[in-house]
This record gives C-alpha cells, sequence and structure tokens, in this order.
C-alpha cells in the first residue's frame, strides 16, 4: 500500500495536461519551435515536467537553476527573453551547447508564480534569433497563472496523501483508500502497483533456466559457440522478451537481466572453454557497472549481444570500453531489421553482425533478402566482422547463406536450445 500511496504522491501532477499546454503555447505563439515547462525542486534543481518540439530532447532532466537561463526569470519574476543564444553573455558554455545541439536560437522565459514565488517556467524556443519580443508574453500570461493554481492544488493533494501514507489507522482502511484514489486519479497505478509485485516476486523467488542454442560454423559444420537462452519458470507462462519488458517498464529491467546473466554464466562455466558463449543484453543493462564487473568475472571466451531496437545510449561505446579491452566481444542482434540497428553498428563497430531471423524466413524464395544478405556479409568483410545467421530451419537455407558468405549460423534446423545437462550428451559428447 505505502508504495501504491508514494506512486500516487510522484504521480500527482496531470502530465498530460501540461502536455496540451505546451503544445498549444507552441501553436499560439508566432515564430515558435518548441515549449517547455519546468519546476523548482528542492536543492536548488530545475526539473523539466512537458515539452514539445525543438525542445523534446530535454524532456526529464534535472539541472541545477544556477546552470540554466531560466535563473533570471525566476530570480526577477519577470519574463525573460534570449535574443540570440550564440552572443547572449548570460549564457553558460553548457547552456550555450544545449541551444546548439537543440537548434534553438531564441527564447522566451516566463515565471509561474504561486503566492508571490516564482516556482517554475513556461519556456518558448524559436531556430532563430530574435524570434520573440514582449508583446508575445501578453497572451499567455493567464496561462501561467493558471498553471500556478494548478500546481497549488496538487499541492494540497500531495498533503493528503502523505498524511494517508503516514497514517496509523488499520492497514486494510489505508489499502482501500489508497487503492480507490490510485483508481479514480490515475488507473494505471493501480496496473503498475501489481505490475511491481509480480515481478519482484520474480527477482526474489522466481526461477530462470538457462538453456543454451549451438552456433554452427557453416562451413565445416562444426559448432563453434552457444548463445545462452533464459527460460522463466513463473506463473503465468510467458516468454523471455515479454518478462524482460514487463521488469523495464517498471524500472526493474536491469535487475532481471543481471538475475538471467548471473544464472547463465554460472551455468556455462560446464562448457569446454575451447567454445565461446554468447549472453543477450539490453543497452541500458550493458552500460551497467554491476553487469560489466559479472561479465568481467568470467574466466571464458564470452560475446555480448546487443538485443532491442531503441538507440543505444550515445555513451555506450564509452562504456564498453573495459569490457571489450578485457576481451569480450560484440554482437549486434537483429541487423537488417532498422535503420537503428544499422546506425548502432555504423556507432559501435561489433565484432559479429548477427542477421535476423526475419531475413533469413524465405530467402531461399526471395531474391531481395538474398540481396540484403549478401550485402550485409561484404560490408561485415570490410569492417573485420563475423557474420551470424539465426532461424536457419531448412537445409537450403543453410547452404544459400554459406554460399552468400555467412560464416555461422544457429536455428531449430541446426540444433533447439538445450540446458548444459542434455548438451553433454549430445553436442559435448562429440569429438
Amino acid at each position: 500500500m505505502r508504495d501504491l500511496v508514494r506512486e500516487l504522491i510522484a504521480s500527482i501532477d496531470p502530465q498530460s495536461l501540461l502536455q496540451r499546454i505546451v503544445e498549444q503555447v507552441c501553436a499560439r505563439i508566432p515564430n515558435a519551435s518548441g515549449a517547455s515547462v519546468a519546476l523548482r525542486t528542492s536543492g536548488g534543481f530545475l526539473e523539466v515536467l512537458a515539452t514539445h518540439g525543438d525542445t523534446g530532447a530535454i524532456q526529464g532532466r534535472v539541472v541545477p537553476v544556477a546552470d540554466t537561463f531560466q535563473i533570471y526569470p525566476l530570480e526577477s519574476g519577470k519574463s525573460e527573453i534570449i535574443g540570440d543564444t550564440a552572443t547572449d553573455p548570460r549564457l553558460t558554455p553548457q547552456v550555450r551547447a544545449i541551444s546548439e545541439r537543440l537548434g534553438v536560437r531564441s527564447c522566451l522565459s516566463i515565471p509561474l508564480m504561486n503566492a508571490g514565488a516564482a516556482i517554475g517556467t513556461l519556456s518558448v524556443v524559436a531556430p532563430m534569433p530574435d524570434a520573440f519580443d514582449l508583446a508575445h508574453v501578453e497572451p499567455i500570461l493567464s496561462i501561467t497563472e493558471f498553471l500556478g493554481v494548478l500546481i497549488n492544488s496538487n499541492a494540497q493533494l500531495a498533503t493528503l496523501l502523505n498524511n494517508l501514507l503516514h497514517s496509523t489507522a488499520a492497514p486494510s482502511y489505508n489499502r482501500a483508500a489508497a487503492d480507490f484514489l490510485a483508481s479514480v486519479v490515475l488507473p494505471e497505478l493501480s496496473e503498475r502497483d501489481e505490475l511491481e509485485r509480480v515481478i519482484d516476486e520474480v527477482l526474489r523467488d522466481g526461477r530462470i533456466d538457462p538453456v543454451f542454442q549451438p552456433i554452427v560454423d557453416l562451413a565445416s559444420g562444426r559448432v563453434v559457440a552457444f548463445e545462452g537462452l533464459s527460460r522463466f519458470a513463473s506463473e503465468p507462462v510467458r516468454t523471455p522478451d515479454v518478462w524482460m519488458m514487463m521488469a523495464h517498464k517498471v524500472n526493474r529491467g536491469v535487475d532481471m537481466e543481471l538475475k538471467a546473466l548471473r544464472g547463465l554464466l554460472d551455468a556455462a562455466l560446464a562448457i569446454p572453454d575451447r567454445y565461446s558463449v554468447t549472453v543477450n543484453l539490453s543497452p541500458l543493462a550493458l552500460a551497467d557497472a554491476e553487469v560489466q564487473q559479472v561479465m568481467l568475472a568470467y574466466p571464458q571466451k564470452l560475446v555480448v549481444e546487443l538485443t532491442e531496437h531503441e538507440p543505444a545510449p550515445e555513451l555506450l561505446s564509452v562504456s564498453l570500453e573495459p569490457v571489450r579491452r578485457h576481451g569480450i566481444k560484440l554482437a549486434i542482434d537483429d541487423a537488417g531489421s532498422g535503420f537503428a540497428g544499422l546506425t548502432t553498428i555504423l556507432r559501435l563497430r561489433p565484432d559479429i553482425i548477427k542477421l535476423d531471423r526475419e531475413l533469413t524466413i524465405g530467402i531461399e524464395n526471395d531474391p531481395a533478402r538474398r540481396a540484403l544478405a549478401a550485402a550485409l556479409s561484404h560490408f561485415a568483410g570490410d569492417i573485420d566482422a563475423a557474420t551470424v545467421a539465426e532461424g536457419i530451419e531448412t537445409d537450403v537455407q543453410m547452404q544459400l547463406l554459406r554460399d552468400l558468405g555467412i560464416h555461422y549460423g544457429q536455428g531449430y534446423h541446426l540444433a533447439r536450445p538445450q540446458s548444459v545437462a542434455a548438451l553433454r550428451d549430445s553436442v559435448l559428447a562429440r569429438p
């Protein structure tokens, strides 16, 4: 119950309303290409709560007030204008760099007032210099007054919720109140609370079984590596990607990936060290220090496969340096499945490029698929990367991919994922 109330306290700001406000402000102010609402937080910080247009990249950012242009309207209680971000002497180098990255040259910032104090700002930006003057302020002054009242109402609701959080009434009474309030004010919180409970139970007591799928040299037919995969034993039955997605949805994703990684690497110690072992990790987990420590402690040949189709964090290549220096190789999953995957390949320069199973399926009947596979094979050769085709289900596919220059393959035609115990009686039993 307490976690649910804390979530309510943290979520009472009407984000959707603030979002509509910045969208409408941007639409109604001439020359505006973006807008944002930011509020003061404890410790002298400013948090960006809503953005639209060119300000989208700063959504959720929390920065010291002193490092922002908004310090001027916050201190003066009056609207302030930046005529040109490239030359205004009031801007810090950090603010100037952010403006340049966003393509912003002008900014109009209006303080949000509550009980005579500036509690935040409503800012509008434009890509050209001298886009605003004080005449643009009048149409949105009433909006800023409304925002101040709205924020004050939220503060009162937060007080009531805090009283509930620290109430000495019977737990069942407080739980009923919290559930009812969540269902009325923010119904998705009730669903999130239940999802957190399920994920925390899996993290605490759930069993994640490691299995390993052989990766085969298409030229010789020999097994050269194994991809480690996780199978969740928890009810209800869900695929591993669904469990991981659910965990990431409640900010437990890295914890879940770490739990699966530990189990995989412990089991993989039974695999002879002449084979490399591949593990799958998201960009977020790959950049995590504890995850990297677990990988660095593994004494045998290791490949880490970057999953997910979203762009990798900008600093991922930097955070991966100690891992790659240690000899751990990097593979990119689902190459050819989208522009984001290709740009990640260009940025990270992996040791191994994996062809998505969607590219393999039907490749024997599709010249376009064959052309793309051949192009990826040629590209991989130019950057000294090996290639692995996923999802091979027929002998024809295997031979065709080999003829196109693909080095390795995996799929049900070659071998299914198996436990280490099963591998001992099959693949590992071969000379």
